[in-house]
C-alpha cells in the first residue's frame, strides 16, 4: 500500500518544487494525465525544451524526407539527359583534355548542348528529337581500312563506309574519339565544330 499526499496538498505543492521533480517520475507519469494537460502549460513550454524535441525527431523521417527531395531533384533535372554509354577507354587522360577543349562547344550544326550519362561524352540534339551529334571518346582505334577518310581542318577522321556517312572516328589519334550524327547531318556540319576539341591530341598517323 502506497502513501499519497491529499490532493489539496499537490496542487499547491510549490512551483520550484514541481519544476525539479525528477526526471524519472515525470518519464512514467500516465499517459492520461500527459494527454489531458491543459492547454495553456502545453503552449507556454520552454523554447529550449521545444528545440531539443524537434532536433532529436526521429531518424527516419529525416531520411524519408532526404530521399523524397533527392527523388524530385532527380526527377526535373534528368528528363532530357541523353544516356551515353561511355567508351572501353573513357578514363585516359587524354579524353579528360578533349573534353575540358569542349567546354564551351553549346551548339553543333545548330543544335544545342545536352547532358549526357556517359564519362567522356557529350551531345547535342533538337528539341523534338530530328537530329542529335554524339561524341565519345575512348572508344577502340581504327584499324586500316577502305572506309573513307577525312581531314577536317588538320585532323583525319575515319568514315563507317565510302561514302563518308557516320559515325566518324578519329585517325592516328590517342585516344581515339567517335562522333555520329543523326537527321541527315553531313561532315562539313559537325566536324570543323568539334574537331578543334582532339586536334590538341598528338597525331601519330596520318591518312594515305
Amino acid at each position: 500500500m502506497s502513501l499519497r499526499h491529499p490532493a489539496h496538498r499537490r496542487a499547491h505543492r510549490p512551483a520550484h518544487r514541481r519544476a525539479h521533480r525528477p526526471a524519472h517520475r515525470r518519464a512514467h507519469r500516465p499517459a492520461h494525465r500527459r494527454a489531458h494537460r491543459p492547454a495553456h502549460r502545453r503552449a507556454h513550454r520552454p523554447a529550449h525544451r521545444r528545440a531539443h524535441r524537434r532536433a532529436h525527431r526521429p531518424a527516419r523521417l529525416r531520411a524519408v524526407a532526404a530521399v523524397l527531395t533527392a527523388v524530385g531533384l532527380t526527377s526535373g533535372c534528368t528528363a532530357s539527359v541523353r544516356e551515353v554509354p561511355p567508351a572501353d577507354q573513357a578514363a585516359d587522360p587524354g579524353c579528360a583534355q578533349v573534353l575540358v577543349l569542349l567546354r564551351d562547344v553549346d551548339e553543333v550544326a545548330g543544335l544545342p548542348r545536352v547532358p549526357t550519362t556517359g564519362q567522356s561524352t557529350a551531345a547535342w540534339a533538337a528539341e523534338d528529337g530530328s537530329a542529335e551529334v554524339v561524341l565519345r571518346c575512348g572508344v577502340a582505334l581504327p584499324g586500316p581500312t577502305t572506309d573513307a577518310c577525312l581531314a577536317v581542318d588538320g585532323v583525319d577522321w575515319v568514315a563507317s563506309d565510302e561514302e563518308a556517312s557516320p559515325p566518324w572516328t578519329t585517325y592516328g589519334r590517342v585516344p581515339a574519339t567517335e562522333v555520329d550524327a543523326s537527321g541527315d547531318l553531313l561532315a562539313a556540319d559537325v566536324l570543323p565544330t568539334v574537331g578543334g576539341a582532339v586536334s590538341g591530341l598528338e597525331q601519330q598517323r596520318a591518312c594515305a
